[in-house]
């Protein structure tokens, strides 16, 4: 990690920069495991995985432009090529910058660090890549104690409470349509792809240090319910015999589980100390991050591999189920398959057993 001096030297000079705060490494394995039927049904390039951490770099933009929908646009260039957002926001990101034009009579402010970027609605994209960010603005705070984060107006209220979670009381300010920014601090994400270094892995040190004061009960095995998320969406995948997988998981000891409604320091400590953890594969399973190695997590319905390369940055058993027709539900749905599935809950106690006989 870059040390104070060293950054206060950099932030110093005023002009465009890109600085190593991390540094690369090799990806550990050690005690990853995973246990799948065939791997032919899994999506393409599920099994691709990194085998190296790419450095992570604070860039600092001389004249810059951010938006209410999370975009942000250089005034002499543009943000292709860096860590900042994944593939997908990049190349919205692009086309935004094409239309922009920097300084056109918008609200200005003379320093804001950017925490997130176009897909902060979505909390897995956002306790993935933006709110580990935050490890980052800790860095800069030291070296400029009065620079706010920039939001945009429309943030959801979970990042009010991250960052009042990790930073404590933050100056923030609101971007209501665009905001001129005349120095920018803009982190890279601390995955790469979804694999986690040094960096992350201090991020969800610093998190379960500070949840420790929860008191809230510790389930050592834990089934994560979708009932929150389906009265949310029409449009979302659904476990059409969700309640007999309930009845059945719950009758042989798991805790059912809505993270959706539990305080941040509640859901990093309960998932810091599960030893099981069930759930479709989805933002809330996600939290398993916070788990130790070892843990044995079951995902079912895997249409991507971030659940993967999570267990496998951790040291987790990943236990992949499909639905039992074995047509996975992709995201987002695809008109020709029914989003509708179910999965015969002895079939998931068998894929579980199976894992936690050879962990």
């Amino acid at each position: 990690m870059i040390d104070a001096q060293t950054l206060s030297d950099l932030i110093a000079e005023k002009r465009d920069s890109r600085f190593k705060v991390f540094e690369g490494e090799a990806l550990a394995q050690e005690t990853h495991q995973e246990h799948f039927t065939d791997r032919t049904k899994f999506p393409k390039g599920y099994f691709t995985t990194p085998s190296t951490i790419r450095p992570v770099f604070l860039n600092k933009v001389i004249g810059s432009t951010y938006t209410i929908s999370g975009y942000i646009a250089k005034r002499d260039s543009n943000f292709s090529n860096l860590n900042i957002f994944p593939g997908h926001v990049a190349r919205d990101n692009i086309r935004f910058e094409s239309e922009f034009k920097y300084d056109d009579g918008h609200e200005r402010t003379d320093l804001g660090f950017i925490l997130l970027h176009a897909n902060f609605k979505t909390y897995g994209h956002l306790l993935l890549e933006m709110i580990p960010k935050l490890k980052i603005y800790g860095l800069v705070r030291n070296v400029l104690p009065n620079i706010p984060i920039i939001l945009p107006d429309n943030a959801p209220a979970i990042v009010y409470d991250w960052i009042r979670f990790f930073c404590g009381d933050t100056k923030i300010v609101k971007v209501k349509t665009r905001l001129v920014l005349i120095e920018a601090y803009i982190p890279d994400m601390l995955i790469a792809p979804y694999a986690f270094g040094t960096a992350m892995h201090r991020f969800k040190s610093d998190c379960v240090e500070k949840a420790a004061g929860s008191t809230i009960d510790r389930a050592d095995m834990l089934l994560i319910s979708r009932r929150y998320r389906r009265q949310r969406r029409s449009d979302f995948r659904s476990i059409a015999n969700w309640d007999d997988v309930e009845r059945s998981l719950v009758s042989r000891g798991f805790s059912v589980v809505e993270p959706e409604t539990w305080s941040i320091p509640d859901q990093i400590s309960i998932f810091s100390k599960a030893k099981v953890i069930i759930g479709e594969l989805s933002s809330a399973l996600h939290n398993a991050l916070f788990s130790v190695p070892g843990t044995t997590v079951c995902q079912i319905n895997p249409f991507n591999s971030v659940q993967r390369q999570i267990a496998l940055s951790c040291g987790h058993s990943i236990v992949s189920v499909l639905p039992d027709d074995e047509i996975i539900r992709p995201w987002p749905p695809s008109s020709q398959i029914s989003s509708d599935f179910s999965v015969d809950p002895d079939r998931i106690i068998k894929a579980l057993s199976s894992s936690i006989r050879l962990r």
